[in-house]
């Protein structure tokens, strides 16, 4: 990743993306991952995310949106 890069990530079951934003354009890089991913799912209580870089950590912003799910019709 470069400076100004951002990283969107969805796990929603359905709707599993991977998206690089570089320079106000969109790229799709799933195709990143192994052919088998692991794709973490939030639980219910405290979750608890860390992050790590090689450099430039003080660069790096995290942040992690939910959206309720209701189950039934």
């Amino acid at each position: 990743m470069d400076e100004g890069d951002d990283l969107i990530i969805s796990t929603v079951k359905g709707l599993k993306f991977i998206y690089l934003v570089r320079e106000g354009l969109v790229y799709n890089i799933l195709n990143a991952l192994d052919k088998y991913p692991y794709w973490f799912q939030g639980e219910r209580g405290d979750n608890v995310l860390q992050y790590t870089a090689a450099e430039g950590a003080s660069n790096l912003q995290f942040r992690v949106s939910t959206q309720l799910a209701y189950e039934g019709i």
